[in-house]
């Protein structure tokens, strides 16, 4: 809990909030690897390619969720090996209703959006998250 310790942050404090007030209550994805773990685990599984900062996360007992493939997958990302593209879980995709509802039963304050390049759709379908009043960031990765 000391910035001066902090690796891989660039800013400490971001609207008066630190890193250690972020809990994380609900959490989405697509890959089989991760849906259905703990986020403490899903963080971690394939097709991750960050640099890990900090190896010993407890669980925290926040299921990762089956998202929605609302963009489509690629077809040629199909030819990649597994630790470098998205395998599919087979679980049924989220209606909009089980993510609000999802979203009202955990409390959430803050919906972060973390979508690929070319997320469109995706990026769109959390929005009626203003509808139960949490501050929404998008964020795309490139």
């Amino acid at each position: 809990k000391d910035s001066r310790k902090a690796i891989g942050l660039m800013h400490w404090n971001i609207g008066g909030y630190e890193p250690f007030d972020i809990e994380v209550v609900a959490a989405f994805d697509i890959d089989k690897r991760k849906v259905g773990k703990d986020v403490s685990e899903a963080i971690f599984a394939f097709p991750n390619c960050t640099t890990v900062f900090c190896k010993d996360i407890p669980e925290i007992e926040v299921r990762v969720q089956m998202g929605r493939i609302l963009d489509g997958f690629a077809d040629h990302m199909r030819d990649y090996p597994d630790q470098c593209t998205f395998v599919l879980a087979e679980e049924k995709e989220a209606t909009r209703e089980d993510l609000v509802k999802t979203l009202k039963e955990s409390g959430v304050e803050i919906l972060l959006n973390y979508m690929p390049v070319g997320s469109e759709k995706a990026a769109k379908f959390p929005t009626p998250a203003i509808a139960i009043l949490i501050f929404f960031i998008f964020y795309s990765s490139f």
